[in-house]
Parts: structure tokens; C-alpha cells; sequence
């Protein structure tokens, strides 16, 4: 190894370093994204965390009961500040395209747990089946920009590392769980876990699926953690197939899978 890059590996672990002990943000949970982006960083470029920082983190995810490392929300939707870890276009539109995704997502959630307190055949419910359908086309939309614009291979080689497991605090930190292997839009796993029971696609009780929740928890941001928690309404055991809203549900329900291309981004 160089001596350049030895000292620039140097200065990513002790610049960060000093700097975590002056930050400030707006609330617990994005200074915990601004300490993990720094662990993530420093995994990225494989040098050794200070054990101060490692106990911040440890701290702050302890008071919050999520894990002690960056997750993606902290990119997007927690992340007043604008951090990134490059330059590039491609993490910028990787971003930003799934925090549009995530933000479609929740509408669609929050349209479909409105449904359950109007009644299942009228026009309020209908409005929000609409709203729920819209929103998941745009996830749609964003999805499909994404696999046509992302450069793959500039993504997997120059961003992906960023989101390395690491250890903190003793503690291996894998990151959340995820169904992404293509350069495509993701929701949240509140949201989707949401979408999936109110339409009557899975069934809460099932083992399996308690075990990907249990999994999950921990990289949801505290807010949403009791919505992840919580059951919503059953929208199929309401709906009779005489409804005039029938088609309208069943247009939530019709998977729409977004376009695939062959590199592997493992967010």
C-alpha cells in the first residue's frame, strides 16, 4: 500500500474522529445516521474505529432501540443536512429515487389504513384505494428510472462499499434486511409490511414472517416502529366481490414488478 494511501486512510479515521464530538443535529436519531455514516466510512476504507466513537453509537442506539449504525433513512428521509458519502450522480440518484419510493410507499400505507374507518363500498373508500393505486404506480415510475439511468457498475463499485457490515461495540451490524438485488425502489419495510396486511397478502401469524419482523425492527426508525408492531385492518375479509370498489382493490393487489437488470447492488 501506498504511503498517499496510507495517510488518507489515516486522516478519514482521526479527522472523523475529532469532528464526532462537535456535531449537531436535530434530533438522536439523525446524529445516530451522522456517527454511522462515519463507521460506515471508515469500514469502507478499512481502517479502525476509535472506541469513542463506537460508544456514541452504541449509546445512542441503545436510548432509541434501533441498531447503532447508519440505515438508509438517514439518507433520505432523516438527513436535513444533505450527507452523502460521494460526489457521484450515481449515489445522488440512487438517493434519491428510493426516497421518492419511500415517500410513495407510506402514501399508499396511509391511504389504506384510512380505508378501514370509512365504509368498504362507498366513494370515501374508493378515493383512497385510487390514492393507494397512484402511489404505487409512482413507485413504479421510480423504479423503472432507476434501472434505465443508474450505472450499475459505477453504483456496486464505488457506492455499495459504503454499506459493508461492521462492528460496533463488539457487535456485528449487517444493516437492515433486503429484498434489493437490482438497481430498484424499495419500500420501507413499515410501509410494505402495511401494504401487504391491509390487502390481505400474508399472514401476520405466520412464523416465518414474525422472524423477518423481528429481523427488521431494529433499522426502522423509532417513529415507526409502532405501526411495524401493530396490525392494521384487514381490507380482503371486508370487501364482497359484488362491491363497486372490487376492481378498484384488486388494482392495489395486482403486482406490477419493476424492470430488472443484472447487476447486483445489495442495498
Amino acid at each position: 500500500m501506498s504511503r498517499k494511501r496510507v495517510i488518507a486512510r489515516r486522516a478519514v479515521r482521526d479527522e472523523g474522529a475529532a469532528l464526532i464530538g462537535r456535531l449537531g443535529a436535530d434530533g438522536p436519531y439523525e446524529l445516530l445516521g451522522v456517527v454511522g455514516i462515519y463507521l460506515a466510512d471508515c469500514r469502507r476504507h478499512e481502517v479502525d474505529v476509535p472506541e469513542h466513537v463506537q460508544a456514541v453509537a452504541g449509546r445512542l442506539g441503545l436510548a432509541l432501540g434501533v441498531a447503532p449504525r447508519m440505515v438508509f433513512a438517514h439518507l433520505s428521509t432523516h438527513n436535513s443536512a444533505g450527507h452523502t458519502f460521494t460526489h457521484l450522480p450515481d449515489e445522488h440518484m440512487f438517493t434519491a429515487y428510493n426516497g421518492l419510493g419511500v415517500l410513495a410507499c407510506q402514501r399508499a400505507a396511509d391511504a389504506l389504513r384510512r380505508v378501514a374507518g370509512v365504509p368498504i363500498d362507498g366513494p370515501l373508500a374508493a378515493h383512497l384505494l385510487d390514492d393507494a393505486r397512484a402511489a404505487l404506480d409512482d413507485v413504479l415510475q421510480h423504479s423503472r428510472t432507476l434501472a434505465r439511468e443508474l450505472d450499475g457498475d459505477r453504483f456496486f463499485y464505488n457506492v455499495r462499499p459504503y454499506f459493508k457490515p461492521h462492528v460496533v461495540c463488539g457487535t456485528p451490524s449487517t444493516g437492515a434486511p433486503t429484498r434489493v438485488t437490482t438497481p430498484r425502489v424499495c419500500c420501507t419495510d413499515r410501509c410494505s409490511r402495511e401494504i401487504d396486511l391491509a390487502l390481505g397478502l400474508c399472514d401476520p401469524r405466520d412464523p416465518f414472517y414474525q422472524r423477518i419482523l423481528a429481523e427488521k425492527y431494529p433499522y426502522v426508525p423509532p417513529e415507526d416502529q409502532p405501526r411495524l408492531r401493530s396490525i392494521p385492518a384487514d381490507l380482503l375479509s371486508r370487501i364482497e366481490a359484488t362491491s363497486p370498489n372490487v376492481e378498484r382493490f384488486l388494482a392495489v393487489c395486482r403486482p406490477t414488478l419493476p424492470p430488472t437488470r443484472s447487476t447486483t447492488t445489495g442495498w
